[in-house]
Parts: C-alpha cells; structure tokens; sequence
C-alpha cells in the first residue's frame, strides 16, 4: 500500500468513492485494516470526513463495529468527532446505541479514567468496549447535546447512570484542560486568529482585501476602497483585490499567496498539488500562507527563507513539540512519555532504513551511477515530463494501457479496447475504421545515461536514412536499441521482461515496409534500348488507331499490362441542365448579413436580390443546387424553396424547424425570375411556367427529395423518417408562431409569390392588374406552354383593355395605424368555447310573453340559431345551450381565422344573433319588438377533462336554476305569492325543499319534468337514414341527455376523438325533431332552403 501511494500518478484517487459512497478509508476502517487505514491517513493524506451515501464516515463505522485502533487513529488525526448521518447520528451516538451490560461492568473495573482516554484500556478484555470507545471520543472534544433527528442527545441513549457521569466528566476535564492552559500556546493561537481575521478598520467584518504589490491583508471589502496605504508596510497600495472562493475546489477560501505573480487563488489543500498559478499560469517560486499576510508570526520574507532552507527540526523538538492531535487542530501533550517511545522507535526505522541504503549504495546490489544535483534535478523534470505525458496518452476506458489506437473522429485507446468498441465511448460516432500508432515506448530514464541513450538512438535513425539502408535493417535496429534501453532501465531478468515489450511491437513484415523518402530517386523514362524517338513505347499499331481499349497483346507495344484513363460520355453535355452550386454555409452568411430575410419565404427571387449570388440562365443554368458545406452549423428555420438538395440538405433545414421544396422552372420563368425589375417594366403578363421535362418528373414528384408535384402525406412520412434516421426530433411545424409563412406555396404554375400568371405589375403607379374578361381567364387558366402565350399586337392590347385596377399599393400617410392591431392567437392544441349569453333577457322575455317557467318556442329557437351556425363552422364539434344562453366547442386542431379569438368570437356571436331575429317569425307570432343582445367570451381548455367538468358544469347549473324557476313560478302563478313573497319563501332552501314544495302543495312531480328543460340541448353531428329516399346524411342533431357520466362519451366517442360524424339510429317510433327536418327539406314550417346536408351516400 505504501509503494501504492507513492508512486500514484493522481493524488486525488485515494478519495474516489464507490455507487454506495465508500472510499477506501471506509472500507480500511468497516474491516478493521488498521495498517492499510494508517497509510491511507498518514502517506495518502485521505480526507477522513467525507461521508457515503448513508452520511457516515469512517469513523462512524469504526465505532459501529468497534475498532478501537480505527477509532484512535482518527480521532488522534483530526477526524471530526461531530458529523452526523442520515439520521442525525454521531460516532458518539453510534457508541452509547451498543454498549451492552458486560460492557458496563468492564466498564466499572476500570478505575483510571486516563486509560480510557488515551488507550481505551489494556489490549484484552475492554478493547471492544463501546462504553470506552465512548468515553474515548468525549475525552476528545466530541459533543453531547448534539440531538439526532428523533430529538435524542447522546445522553439520552445512555441508561446507567454512572456511565454518563463518567461522559459528562470527561467532556469537563478537557474543557477545563482547555481552559487551564489560559497564556499557553491554545488560547494564543485563539486570540492571535480570531485578531487576524478582523478588519483593522471597521473591527465588524473580516479580513476580505488583498493589496498589491505588498501581499497584506488587512481590511474587509467595504473599507479597503478607503485605505490608501498599506496599515502593516505603509507602502502604497496600487490594486485591491477581493478574496474570492478557491478555484479548484470552490469549497474553501483562498488562503495561499503565490509569490512572484502575487495572485491569492486557492485554499492551502489545494495549493500543495500546483506547479503553476491557475490564473497566469507562471511558475510558483514561493507560497505565503495568509496568517503571515495578515501580519502573523514571521514575515514575507522570513516565510521565503524558511521555504528556501527548510531545515528539520531535532527529534528532542519534534517530540516536545508534538502530541496527539485533537478535535479542535490542538495538541494534547499531557502523555509525552508515550509520545517519546512512538519517536524512538521512528528513529529505529529511520535508521534501520538508512542502514539498507547504505547496503544497496557499497553494492549490496547493482547500484546505479551516482549523479551530482544537477543531474538529479533535470532528472526529476524528465521523469515529470513523463508521468505527464503516460496520464495524457492514457486509454480513458481500461485506464492501464497506453493508447496505441485512433478512429476517425480523432480520438483514442488502447488496442485491446479499441477492437471491443463499435462506436467512440467519447463522442458515441460509429467506427469506421481503427488506425494502429507504431509507438516505441520505454519506462522513464532515471539518469543522463539514458537520455543520451534516447538522444543518440533519434541520431542514429537520421543517419541511417542518410546512408539509405534498407527499412528492414532500421527496424531491427530500432527494436535492438530499445531493448538494450529497456534492459539496462529493468536490470534482472531483462529477457523475460523484453520479450514482453517485443510483443506488443507491431510485425516487421513486407505490408509495412517501405522505403523512407529521398531514400530512392524516381527513375524517368528515357530512351529506348536501341535509340529512337519511341521511348520503349514500341512500334506502331493498331492500338495508336483505335479509340476503344485494347483487348490483350498486342505485338510492338510494351508494356503488357496497360493503364487507360476513363473519359466519360461526353455527347449531349451541351445540352444538359446545370445548376450552380451554393452552399448553406453562404446561405447562412446571407441571412445573418440580413441579405435574405429569413422570417418571408425564400426563393430563386430572394437569392438574386441578395446579390452575392449569380445565375445565368443563358447558360443553361436551371436554378440553385443547394450543397451541404455547412449543414453541421445551420441553425436558422426558413421556408426555401431551390431547385436541386441532396438527403443531408434535407435533413439540416428540416433539423431546426424550415420547410425545404424544390422545384422545376423553364427557361422563361427563370429570365423573368433573375431579373424582376426588368421583367416588370416590360409590362407584359406574368406567364406561366412549364411542367418539368420527362427526365424530371420523377425526380420533382418524389417525396424524399420534397419535390413540389409530390404526395404532402407521403411527405410527412419521408420527413420522419430522414429524423429517425438522422437521429434528431422533428420539430412540430404546426405549433410553430411562423406557421402561415412555414406552409406558404406557389402553384404548380406560379412563378412568384403572392402573383398569378396573367397579372400585370405597374411599378410607376404602384398597381396590379388583373384580367376581367372571362375568356382570357380561361385562357390563363388553360394555357400549359409558353410558346401560347407569344400573341400578336391585337391580342395584347386586347388583354391590356381588358385588365382592371384590383389593389392599390397602400401609401397613405395614415396606414402607420395597422401597428395598433393585435392578433391575440389563441393558444394551440386547446379546445376553443365560445360562450353566449343573453344580455338583459328577464326584460326581453317579459316584452314579447314568455311562458313561464319555460318557453318551449324560445328554447327551439335558440336551438335553431345554433344549428345555423354549426353548419356554418364545420369545426364547431358540440354546442349545449340552456335557457338563455349557449356554448359552442371548436376541435383542438382548427384553424379557423388562424386561432384569431376575437375574430372567432365576434364571427359566432353575430351569425347566431342575426339567425335569432332571421327565424322569430317561425316561432312566435308576435311581431319582434327589439332585437335581442348577447354578450359572448372565449375560453380555452387544455384536455378533455377539462372540457368535460365545464359542460358538466353548464348541465348542473340548468338543473339548479329550472328546480328554482319551477317551484318560483308554482308559487307566484298557483299558490297566489308576489314575486318578493316567493323569493323570500325560497331564500336558503334546498333541492329537496323546492321537490317538497312542488310535491306537496302543487302536486307536481319534478322528475317528470322534459329532459328538454332539466338537461338543457346537446347538439352534435350524426349520420342518420333519411326517412324518404333511404340516404344517409349528415345532420346538426339534438340531444336531450345527461352528459355528466360516462355513458354519454362512450356512446359519443367520436367528439373527444375528433373524427367523421357516427351514425345514429333514430327511434321509429318517435317523428324526427323539426330541427332534423329542416335540414333534410322536408315540408316543415321552418325549412332551411340555404343548408344542403354535407354527405349523402346510398
């Protein structure tokens, strides 16, 4: 374990803890190592306070199974004797829960308390006493009010008496040990501390403020703007610097100076593993603790001499000087006596290891060459160097071999791992191939020897390449000289050792062999064996004639074996489309130089005004192939619409968010495109383009290549799967803020955005023309070619005569008030309800003669206003209405007047009052006196829960409100009451008093009461047989039901689920209601003339 520790390349892997939270300090102290323990503590300098995933640490299981060596090592080490579990335990607490009755009268044998807290008693019968463990950690300073999460001190789990007297008295001999030593060194070091700590100015806060150049710290934050000179050196202060947390850790402050740089940047555990400043990265020369800049013992100075010399202080000094360590950072020296024998033997071993040195350096062995200081110290750097360079170059899976295996993707491992891996375990891209390093590594050099051994080696390659020996004889050569180095760096039983490290060396076979370069001149052909102008290329033949290769021999020609080049099939080239290439990363350019704008969709048009593309269609150029340089960094969502894209393309455009379309345009669209302005001021009409050519059609009509002739569904599937496969979520376009402009397109034979073919653009008067004439509008409407649309003069003018001003390019002065608009969209994926209301209704009814306490007319009036408006908003899935008012459900998914809430609820609210008054006379036959008002809001409800407790809602308040109106009017038109009588008799009545009262007095059973008007009107879409010709059709259907239960969804699962109108079998026995009727055209008083059903079917 010592060899271990030493030669650690990382320090801080003996605290790397286990799943469970256990270092190896734990497990030293759960199975009682104690000699492993001490090592771990002593020479790896293990944190002893670092808890497992159940909070405890090592001392807490040392005492849980009571080691008592664990214990005294610990706690004399400084462990904290304090810290609690999970369960707001401490060692103390773990020690009083198992002491157990025998443990108690050991406890009463033991006479002298001093044993207990120096040695927890002798080696034999109490050495696993809890009792003296306990007494052993109040003897050193561990607390006994601390309380658990149960509110139990320590004291409380004790149940004899004599053994909290003992607790309590041992806790008060080391305070008042503490207490005792009044002047000496403790309450020194206390005063001096808590001195240095405080602000020299405000003497409130602490000492925060480093000032520089000089190093000192002598005021908080808020006074050292104040301070202009220096309050220890009186030199002048020219930069103040706050002490922050340390940079490595961020646990503790920073207390550590580094000299010369003079940055405070880490805490004093920390600081004893750098080399260099974390913040400059110069070399630390001098580390000054910040006691001393605080003007502690000592100064800068006397601090860099100390470092510098570091003289070892006696054995007699160190033995005075030193005692067993205690909770508080204090020594206890009241046992000198023992700590002076634990010196003598230290004094033995150090001795007796000198002794074995002085053995080895005679020859008691093979002894290495001595050096002088210098050579040691550059041998030290080297052997530093190294260990860097083994950790860096270490295989980051095994963490034991070294890496001699790259991927593609750059990174590495060693070869055992590497042949494992199918994909890199750091950035998880697959592996396509593994590349082997040919690294001759040896262990580290210890003396000059051996670096001039390395040096010479390097030489010796160089001047065999000089020499052009062959690349066999250099390898063996290299490989001899390795393991000469490694046979003198190993010493004994160096064969073994060799051949081990000549395994793992790549073979020297003919597949690696190659000549070094400049080894070898190109030889170059000259001329031919017997003269001529040949140049060994032979004579004449059929093979100089020929314009096909050649099949075998041919006499006169040498070589045999012939390379021809490959020219590919040139006929037609002229001829063939050419699309020049622009790469997203240019794209990307021009939207970020606002040359494109991004938030409008983008085509041919847009790429030309930007200017920084060009296009000659003259050429034979047919658009834009967008290339995939860049594709990794484009990240912008756009609606582009280009000519030719490949798979990755694709699938970057799609990644963040855009549409990408590609689409054909024929040489006249594509001269009308390049240059709009020109186009226009011909004034001409637009024309329209042609289909593509028949070598295109299948390339423009396929989905994977988002052709614009393609399939929008088998679009939608090509784009999920390019995501799976990509390995990337889809975005959901139709959640999107930008999603009219994301589903913008162009007609198969549009040119432009926003203009049709046979539209003129007048750019003087700011106007587009259209055609009025309704033959020349077939002829647009029909025309497939251009060539059509080459007319003579008459026809021309004929056009232009014919076109009329449709819109006029606003430019007024006024139009700055459009900004004043808002859209408030509703929000996505939520059902819509919009809610009337009548407004002032009680008065409204009591004009026209309303039956009280329901009117069957009004109530089927207003069921008709609302089928009126069904059929004219197919997205309306539901309405229920109930006396004076009605709700009206949009599906989730619509987009009617795109979600626009206002426009949607304004739209409802006057279609249904306008069909109100439209269909009075129906219904009543008194004249309308007033038109009637309804108020109306929209609601929106996330899930289908939601929207079920509303309608319930809405039911339950019908069936309160027509009990109440029942039993008022009973009692005002029957029982004789005014209208104040009967609202003060049914004021703070229940349901089951209004039923008594109906019941009772009236003689009116309440259940018996129409649906129509306890349950309030669902109206929804049903396919029903027509009762003439036998078709189905679908209708606007009322329904009289309870819908608070579950019933009425299963039965109705179509509405929650969104889909087509089910079919409804309407009872023989019942006549279908008027409302049905009117729909279907049958003879009724109310039939709807303008209203078709929306499917019939055989």
């Amino acid at each position: 374990m010592k060899i271990l520790l030493a030669k650690l390349p990382r320090p801080w892997i003996v605290d790397e803890k286990k799943d469970d939270g256990y270092t190896a300090l734990h497990l030293a102290a759960l199975n009682n190592h104690v000699e492993v323990a001490e090592q771990l503590v002593l020479h790896g300098k293990a944190n002893m306070d670092l808890q497992n995933v159940n909070l405890q640490t090592a001392l807490h299981l040392a005492v849980e199974r009571q080691h008592t060596q664990i214990v005294r090592l610990l706690v004399r080490e400084g462990a904290n004797l304090n810290v609690a579990d999970k369960d707001g335990d401490t060692p103390l607490h773990e020690a009083l829960r198992h002491h157990t009755l025998s443990q108690l009268r050991q406890l009463q044998d033991v006479q002298d308390v001093g044993k207990l807290l120096m040695g927890l008693g002798t080696q034999g019968s109490d050495k696993k006493s809890s009792a003296s463990i306990a007494c052993f950690l109040a003897g050193n300073g561990a607390d006994l009010t601390l309380k658990n999460k149960k509110g139990q001190t320590p004291l409380d789990l004790c149940p004899d008496p004599n053994l909290c007297k003992t607790l309590t008295k041992c806790h008060k001999d080391k305070q008042s040990g503490e207490m005792d030593m009044g002047p000496n060194q403790n309450n020194q070091n206390a005063n001096v501390t808590s001195t240095l700590d405080e602000c020299l100015v405000c003497s409130d806060a602490k000492r925060d403020m480093l000032f520089q150049p000089c190093g000192h710290v002598t005021c908080c934050s808020l006074c050292g703007p104040r301070v202009k000179k220096c309050l220890i050196c009186r030199e002048s202060v020219n930069n103040r610097i706050k002490i922050e947390e340390c940079l490595v850790c961020s646990d503790k402050k920073s207390t550590v100076l580094f000299k010369p740089c003079g940055h405070m940047c880490a805490c004093e555990s920390c600081s004893q593993i750098m080399k260099k400043c974390v913040m400059c990265r110069s070399q630390i020369e001098l580390m000054v603790p910040l006691a001393v800049c605080s003007g502690g013992l000592g100064t800068i100075s006397e601090v860099k001499a100390d470092v510098e010399e570091e003289p070892k202080p006696s054995t007699s000094e160190a033995a005075q000087n030193q005692g067993p360590l205690m909770n508080n950072g204090g020594r206890d020296t009241n046992n000198s006596n023992d700590i002076q024998k634990l010196q003598q033997q230290l004094q033995d071993i150090k001795e007796q290891v000198s002794r074995e040195e002085t053995f080895l350096a005679e020859g008691g062995f093979e002894a290495r060459p001595k050096v002088n200081i210098g050579e040691k110290r550059r041998d030290r750097s080297v052997d530093t160097l190294i260990k860097l360079m083994s950790i860096v170059t270490m295989c980051p899976v095994c963490l034991d071999r070294l890496k001699n295996m790259i991927f593609l993707c750059g990174h590495g491992l060693c070869q055992m791992c590497g042949d494992q891996m199918t994909e890199c375990p750091i950035c998880r891209k697959a592996v396509e191939k593994r590349i082997l390093l040919l690294l001759f590594l040896f262990p580290a050099p210890t003396d000059v020897t051996h670096v001039l051994d390395a040096k010479y080696s390097v030489m010796d390659d160089r001047r065999m390449n000089r020499s052009g020996c062959s690349e066999t004889q250099r390898a063996v050569d290299g490989t001899t000289r390795i393991l000469r180095i490694f046979s003198r760096e190993m010493g004994s039983n160096t064969t073994e050792k060799a051949l081990s490290l000549l395994r793992y060396l790549p073979r020297v076979c003919l597949a690696n062999i190659r000549p070094s370069p400049g080894s070898k001149s190109c030889k170059k052909r000259g001329r031919a064996q017997h003269g001529g102008d040949k140049h060994g290329a032979g004579n004449k033949g059929s093979g100089q004639r020929q314009n096909f290769m050649r099949l075998g021999y041919e006499t006169g020609n040498n070589p045999f074996y012939l390379r021809f080049p490959h020219e590919p099939y040139y006929k037609g080239h002229h001829l063939r489309r050419e699309y020049p290439p622009l790469s997203m990363r240019e794209l990307l350019r021009m939207i970020e130089l606002n040359r494109i704008d991004a938030t409008k969709p983008v085509d041919l048009v847009s790429i030309m005004n930007s200017g920084l593309f060009k296009f000659l269609p003259d050429q034979r150029q047919y658009g834009v192939q967008l290339t995939d340089d860049g594709c990794d960094v484009f990240n912008v969502k756009v609606n582009i619409e280009v000519q030719w894209a490949n798979e990755l393309v694709i699938a970057a455009i799609e990644r963040a968010g855009g549409i990408i379309t590609t689409a054909y345009f024929d040489t006249h669209s594509l001269q009308a495109m390049t240059n709009t302005r020109k186009f226009f001021e011909r004034g001409i009409p637009i024309p329209r383009r042609m289909m593509p050519p028949p070598d295109a059609i299948e390339y423009y009509s396929d989905p994977a290549n988002r052709g614009y002739l393609a399939d929008p569904e088998k679009i939608s599937e090509e784009r999920l799967a390019l995501a799976q496969k990509y390995g990337y979520e889809l975005p959901k376009i139709e959640e999107d803020r930008d999603y009219e402009m994301l589903m913008e397109r162009k007609d198969p034979r549009q040119i432009f955005y926003g203009l049709h073919p046979g539209w003129v653009v007048n750019l003087k008067d700011k106007m587009i023309l259209k055609p009025q004439n309704e033959e020349l509008q077939r002829y647009y409407a029909k025309v497939s070619n251009y060539n059509a649309m080459r007319f003579g003069p008459d026809t021309l003018f004929k056009h232009l005569r014919s076109i009329i001003v449709t819109s006029k390019m606003a430019k007024s002065k006024f139009e700055y008030v459009k900004t004043f608009e808002t859209e408030e969209k509703l929000l996505p994926n939520c059902w819509i309800v919009v809610r009337l209301d009548g407004k002032a209704f009680h008065r409204f009814s009591a004009k026209h003669d309303f039956t009280k306490p329901n009117d069957e007319r009004a109530l089927s009036l207003m069921n008709k206003a609302a089928s009126v408006v069904m059929n004219e908003f197919k997205d309306i899935t539901l309405s229920y209405g109930q006396s004076d008012e009605y709700s009206f459900v949009l599906r989730k998914d619509t987009i009617l007047y795109n979600r626009r809430g206002p426009k949607i609820m304004t739209y409802i609210n006057s279609l249904f009052s306008s069909s109100y008054v439209y269909h009075w006379g129906h219904y009543f036959t008194t004249k309308l006196k007033y038109p009637p008002a309804f108020d109306a809001r929209v609601v929106l409800y996330p899930t289908d829960e939601n929207l079920r407790d509303y309608l319930s809602w809405r039911q339950a308040d019908c069936h309160i409100n027509n009990l109440y109106n029942t039993t008022f009017w009973a009692l005002v038109l029957k029982g004789g009451l005014t209208n104040a009588e009967a609202e003060k008799r049914l004021s703070g009545t229940l349901s089951s008093d209004k039923n008594e009262i109906l019941f009772s007095e009236f003689d009116t059973n309440y259940n018996d009461e129409p649906f129509l008007y306890k349950k309030g009107t669902i109206l929804v879409r049903k396919r029903i047989r027509h009762p003439k010709n036998g078709k189905t059709c679908v209708v606007v259907l009322p329904l009289h039901e309870d819908l608070i239960q579950d019933a009425f969804w299963e039965r109705h699962s179509e509405i929650l689920a969104v889909k087509t109108a089910g079919s409804y079998e309407w009872p023989e026995s019942r006549p279908l209601p008027p409302l049905v009727l009117s729909q279907l055209r049958i003879d009724v008083k109310d039939r709807d003339e303008e209203i078709v059903a929306v499917e019939e079917t055989v």
